[in-house]
């Protein structure tokens, strides 16, 4: 058969419908979002969504054909124009389109603007739309495969049984095969693949990474954790940040070398012998004298943010210690699609570890005990805490970065909120205790510039920019528009995002991919804003926050 035959039987068995919605799907696709994608992004959310919502609209399609049979009901519709009457509809449609498509990328370019990133070329457009039919094709013809199985299976049921019955029951057991074939066969292998290769990466010693040697650091001397059970991350994390010296030269005041403690997920042991070793090189390291401890929750792979980390020692002059320890070898969006529950369980065997040890000290004598985590850190982080009045009632203190928009206590909390304030900063007991910031004015005021009450210890500080596709990412974007579209209060994000079911959601998911590709304070960028937020926390305001920034950057 040739490529003209196959074309001809493909638009053949194409349904009219589902060929409408689905192109209106893949043009709504490229309406502006949070970020500006790249082509490679975009063309694969357009045919993703072009292919669901055809399939979609075959399927209502087919139920309200079965129904009508049932029913004994026939409904046709029967268009016959002049052929002069088709070429125009033809012109204007594709004039239409042509307009949609320049708006489309202009829109696009205002987003790159509000986020200073790079404007896409004319060209990316083009090359995504030709990738998005061709995902869409294949998707469809995937589901065609699946379709004709289904009814193979049907016909060689009892002739007794319904119809719809029939279908139902074929269309049952081929996807239950798949699934279990897709998880056997690919899922598990591509899994395991995968899981070997960064396990192998976090075993290596990334260049230019040293062995500590201060007794402060686990890995370092008299550390009861090997050097080499840390990790790549839990590596980089000891070995790095400033020493007494540097804080002196930046602060200029007398400071004293910072504490740092890590265990890493070793093969023969689990969370909660890493959560006892933490505790562990806390006492030798006479972590428990400094004035803060920071237990920092960290992403799927172990790391730490080093501004997160360094704006607390700088701004307590050394006399801090931060505690850390490593779950999973995976990075953050692997970890996050195998396992959501690893993460909140080694966040609180963490915490109550350390909190149990903080509160056998004289009241008199304990440190300020602090928490932060950035992005799944901060999920999981979060998952230490039953609800807000426990967090508060546990801390003295802390900084969440980026917190994912799926993590329950963020969302109990955000969704209590002052009336009139909006989600992505919203405004809780007018901020007495939990302050949500965009930009760091909002610390002070709300995203409207009215004044916040005072700031009552413990202090906790949630960043989240509003352009920030972690923060904003959620399941219910499939069929739900959410408050931050509705209320368009980000002062980042392009005021012509518009919520759409379906098409929201491949975007902001696709979004997430060049989350870190903004200029800082944009997307999931979070640098400055970091050392704002814990000069505040800490009640160092006094501090020269400019020199610290620049510390922090040029190390």
């Amino acid at each position: 058969m040739s490529v003209g035959a196959l074309a001809r039987a493909a638009r053949a068995d194409l349904s009219p419908w589902g060929a409408v919605l689905g192109g209106l799907a893949v043009a709504a696709s490229f309406s502006p979002s949070l970020l500006p994608r790249t082509w490679p992004l975009q063309g694969a959310a357009a045919g993703i969504t072009g292919a669901l919502v055809y399939l979609v609209t075959v399927l209502v399609v087919r139920l309200v054909r079965e129904v009508a049979t049932l029913a004994d009901v026939s409904v046709g519709i029967t268009v016959r124009a002049p052929r002069a009457v088709r070429i125009g509809v033809a012109v204007l449609l594709g004039l239409a389109l042509l307009a949609y498509g320049l708006w489309a990328l202009a829109e696009q370019r205002t987003t790159a603007r509000l986020v200073l990133m790079p404007p896409p070329p004319w060209w990316h457009p083009v090359l995504a739309l030709g990738l998005a039919i061709v995902v869409a094709a294949a998707c469809i013809a995937v589901a065609r495969v699946l379709r004709r199985a289904s009814e193979a299976v049907a016909r060689h049921l009892p002739r007794a049984v319904p119809r719809w019955a029939a279908v139902t029951a074929g269309a049952l057991v081929v996807a239950t095969t798949t699934v279990a074939l897709t998880d056997a066969v690919l899922v598990s292998r591509v899994t395991q693949a995968i899981g070997e290769r960064f396990y192998e990466i976090n075993a290596q010693v990334r260049e230019g990474v040293t062995a500590p040697t201060t007794a402060g650091r686990s890995g370092g001397p008299d550390s009861g954790v090997a050097w080499g059970s840390l990790g790549q991350e839990g590596q980089v994390f000891v070995a790095g940040g400033p020493d007494a010296a540097q804080i002196t030269r930046v602060t200029g005041a007398p400071a004293v070398d910072p504490v740092r403690v890590y265990a890493g997920l070793e093969t023969s042991g689990s969370i909660d012998d890493a959560a006892h070793r933490v505790v562990d090189e806390l006492r030798r390291t006479g972590a428990f004298e400094r004035s803060v401890l920071v237990v920092y929750f960290t992403t799927g792979t172990g790391w730490v943010n080093e501004w997160s980390a360094q704006s607390v020692e700088y701004l307590t002059g050394g006399d801090s210690a931060i505690a850390a320890m490593q779950y999973s070898y995976l990075p953050s969006p692997l970890a996050l699609i195998s396992d959501r529950v690893s993460s909140p369980r080694a966040a609180r065997a963490l915490f109550d570890r350390v909190q149990t040890e903080v509160q056998s000290l004289p009241a008199d004598d304990r440190p300020q005990l602090m928490v932060a985590g950035e992005s799944l850190g901060s999920f999981g982080g979060h998952g230490a805490f039953a609800d807000a009045e426990e967090m508060l009632a546990d801390v003295d203190g802390g900084v969440w970065v980026g917190t994912p928009a799926f993590t329950p206590l963020w969302r109990t909390i955000t969704d209590e909120r002052q009336q009139g304030s909006p989600e992505v900063a919203p405004v809780v007991d007018n901020g007495r205790h939990l302050r949500f910031a965009t930009r760091a004015e909002d610390l002070e005021a709300d995203l409207y510039g009215r004044p916040l009450g005072e700031w009552e210890e413990p202090r906790i500080a949630y960043l989240q920019h509003a352009s920030d596709p972690i923060s904003r990412w959620d399941g219910d974007l499939l069929l739900s528009r959410p408050d931050w579209i509705r209320e368009r209060a980000g002062t980042d994000v392009n005021p012509q995002v518009r919520w759409l079911p379906l098409v929201t959601f491949w975007q902001v998911t696709t979004d997430q991919a060049v989350g870190n590709s903004t200029q800082q304070g944009h997307g999931h960028i979070y640098h400055d804003d970091v050392v704002t937020a814990w000069a505040a926390v800490l009640g160092a305001e006094g501090t020269d926050v400019g020199a610290v920034i620049e510390a922090i950057r040029s190390r």
